[in-house]
């Protein structure tokens, strides 16, 4: 079993096979590893742009949400000088009406510098041990307290406090909203990355305060996470990031003005599992594709080893003296070609041992017909023994070294056309080998024509991003002024509704205008908020595309330099193949022209052969003419005796050899 493999192994099926296979399934290989890997890289930028990009634009609006609630206490202390008077009956009738117009507010309350408070529902109490208070009046800054539960409702409410700061930098008191917190929890909740993919909102003291599992919230991270140092050091400790944590992929960011983080996690399963499956896909893909090729490169190396091996066959027959084999010789490529050259051979050997027979039939005859003639003379034979013996044996000794060299002509004419012969299959096969590498050569000019329209496919579609890009950041500035501009008109709804509540009776006309005003700022505002992530999400995807296409780019051109550079490899296997034939060719030359100056040498030594031959029958002539003479009757009948055995040697040899007699 290891011979037959090794015989295998090194045989020309095994190698043509292997060259096959390598010259196939190496390029596709990589080919499939380069697009599986830029694939999942391009999924997983894709997934994490995403990913950040949802994070982003809800921490904008969370953090915009709370801006506007302050801006609009703040822009109320700055237009109206009553609520630095300290007056609660001036001051409670400007937050009842900003109370109206807030829907997310549920009352405010003014806390004079002694903590004392008195909301816009006419409730009053004492919160100057509290810590939120002390936090405001001491750094003058404007504190937003976490999510929490009121106590008297048990709803969820935020806290926002605003300092009221008079023209000396004294702290004259705090305009306190009460907000409801619908609109961020619904906000947290309506987060969906995927099928599973969801967001929730951290504290800056790490309490879940958003969360779609609602039996979460309220509850610290540390309780639901094994390794905290880890997720703080990570996560809780930066302002924004994207990371792994858990078999999870989690984008964060900072709320600026609150300080809390806004997380948006997927499991990493759910995100890779499309990768994953194209992995798989490939790999069967190239798994068959190896098998189809292997298979067609059995089947073609075996049908060209078979006609090998008919040959060699053929060939060992010959070598083994039978003559009457022949080459089946349908088609009309080049094997054809040499097994019907091949059987030509062996048709002409076939006439020539013909002939050689009837020949040697001949001489044996001859010989003893000689035989007998020298017997009759055998008396008178006697009497010129001595003379003629010398001359006998002389003419034998030079006969058989004559006839010694005859063979050794044969053989050596034999081997050169054997050689010829070779040569010449070996150039038919190298001229096999130059088409089908003139093939490939033509294959991979295809393929750099294919890849350059490729590249330029790739160009003008990240020329076209580009300028869908530009327009886009155009449209941005556009929405940016119409949301100034409703911020402008809100504001001024604002004051003519207070202008309005002034005017009493007078001036509720003015107040519902100015509330139509102020609901059209809000569409207004609202649409172009819109607007504005839209135009966000468009910008960042034209981005995405326009780097990937220009990564595709770089890689298409660095596939054309490497398929050119399997071009010039062809035109250095063809250069190589070109020239190996005509060195052949030339051998094969060489070899005929030597074949032909051998037979003619053989030839030459035949008639040697034959003169020597002809010598010793002028002998035996002479050895007639002498009769009277003893020792001639010893030579002749020596020398019949001798032709006797060189004819049926002769004659043995050819019946060794297996010819059709037709």
């Amino acid at each position: 079993m290891k011979n037959l493999l090794n015989r295998f192994l090194y045989s020309v099926q095994a190698k043509i096979t292997l060259l096959l296979l390598a010259i196939s399934i190496i390029p596709l290989s990589v080919a499939s590893i380069l697009i599986v890997n830029q694939t999942t890289k391009a999924t997983e930028k894709q997934v994490q742009d995403t990913q950040t990009k949802i994070t982003e634009i809800n921490t904008y609006y969370i953090d915009n949400w709370f801006l506007q609630k302050i801006n609009s206490i703040e822009s109320l202390i700055d237009t109206y000088p009553e609520l630095q008077s300290e007056d609660t009956d001036q001051i409670i009738p400007l937050l009842q009406i900003l109370s109206v117009v807030d829907k997310d507010v549920k009352w405010y309350s003014y806390l004079d510098a002694d903590g004392y408070a008195i909301d816009t529902l006419g409730r009053e109490t004492n919160i100057s041990t509290q810590d939120h208070f002390h936090f405001t009046k001491d750094t003058k800054e404007v504190y937003i307290s976490d999510i929490v539960k009121d106590i008297k409702t048990n709803e969820n409410i935020l806290i926002i406090d605003v300092p009221i700061i008079g023209k000396n930098n004294q702290f004259i008191g705090i305009i306190q909203a009460i907000l409801d917190p619908h609109e961020i929890v619904q906000l947290i909740n309506t987060i969906d990355l995927g099928d599973s993919g969801y967001g929730y909102l951290v504290s800056k003291t790490g309490t879940i305060l958003a969360h779609p599992n609602k039996e979460l919230i309220g509850t610290l991270v540390s309780d639901s996470i094994s390794k905290m140092d880890q997720f703080k050091k990570t996560i809780l400790e930066k302002t924004s990031g994207y990371t792994s944590f858990e078999q999870n992929m989690i984008a964060f960011e900072q709320i600026g003005i609150t300080g809390w983080q806004l997380h948006i996690s997927a499991p990493e399963k759910a995100i890779f599992a499309t990768i994953n499956k194209s992995k798989v896909v490939t790999a069967s893909i190239l798994l068959i594709s190896m098998l189809a090729v292997s298979v067609v490169a059995y089947l073609l190396t075996n049908y060209m080893v078979k006609q090998m091996k008919d040959i060699m066959n053929i060939m060992e027959n010959v070598s083994a003296g039978d003559l009457t084999k022949r080459l089946v010789s349908k088609g009309k490529n080049e094997i054809t070609y040499l097994r019907k050259n091949i059987n030509d051979m062996l048709d002409s050997f076939s006439t020539l041992t013909k002939k050689i027979s009837i020949a040697a039939e001949e001489v044996v005859t001859s010989a003893n017909k000689l035989q007998f003639e020298s017997d009759q003379s055998n008396e008178v034979s006697h009497k010129i023994t001595n003379s003629t013996n010398v001359i006998v044996e002389g003419a034998k000794g030079q006969l058989e070294a004559s006839k010694q060299t005859s063979l050794s002509t044969e053989e050596m004419a034999s081997g050169v056309q054997r050689i010829a012969d070779t040569s010449i299959q070996i150039s038919t096969l190298a001229s096999n080998v130059i088409n089908e590498v003139h093939r490939g050569s033509d294959e991979v000019a295809q393929a750099i024509n294919q890849i350059h329209f490729v590249s330029d496919s790739v160009k003008n579609s990240v020329t076209t991003v580009r300028e869908l890009e530009e327009k886009s950041t155009s449209v941005h500035g556009i929405v940016d002024l119409i949301s100034h501009i409703a911020d402008e008109i809100n504001l001024l709804a604002l004051n003519a509704t207070i202008e309005a509540a002034r005017a009493g009776e007078h001036g509720k006309g003015f107040s519902v205008v100015a509330n139509e005003v102020k609901k059209l700022a809000n569409q207004t505002g609202e649409a172009t908020t819109n607007i504005q992530a839209i135009l966000e999400d468009i910008t960042t995807s034209t981005k995405t595309s326009a780097n990937a296409m220009e990564n595709s780019l770089q890689e298409v051109n660095s596939g054309v330099a490497q398929v050119q550079n399997i071009e010039h490899l062809f035109q250095s296997i063809l250069r190589s193949f070109e020239e190996v034939s005509n060195e052949i060719q030339e051998i094969s030359t060489v070899s005929e022209k030597i074949a032909a100056g051998t037979e003619e040498v053989a030839a030459s030594v035949q008639d040697a052969v034959q003169t020597n031959e002809n010598s010793l029958n002028e002998l035996n002539e002479i050895s007639l003419y002498i009769s009277n003479q003893v020792q001639s009757s010893s030579s002749i009948v020596s020398a019949s005796k001798a032709l006797n055995d060189m004819a049926t040697d002769l004659q043995q040899l050819i019946l060794n050899l297996k010819y059709e007699k037709g």
